[in-house]
């Protein structure tokens, strides 16, 4: 991707994605809350050019998360709602 192209899609507000966290014994990450959050962001309106998806430790949990978690987390925010997100 050229860079014209990477900056007019990084306009916008950033909304940071809170990562959550199922309740159970290993704190798993819910990947079906992450998806239904950005659902209700781009129902709410949320377009490319409009703003910017920030996935994955914006409060610190980065550092808690697997590599294997933070792909999983990228991944569902990007592919979790067909045709809705573009990587950038």
């Amino acid at each position: 991707m050229d860079e014209t192209l990477r900056r007019s899609r990084m306009t916008g507000c950033y909304v940071t994605i809170p990562t959550m966290f199922r309740d159970d014994a290993d704190l798993s990450v819910d990947l079906d809350a992450i998806g239904r959050h950005v659902r209700f962001l781009i129902d709410g309106g949320l377009r490319t050019g409009t703003g910017v998806l920030l996935a994955g430790g914006a409060a610190g949990d980065f550092s808690t998360m697997t590599f294997d978690e933070r792909c999983a987390v990228a991944e569902r925010v990007e592919h979790g709602v067909p045709g809705a997100v573009r990587g950038a």
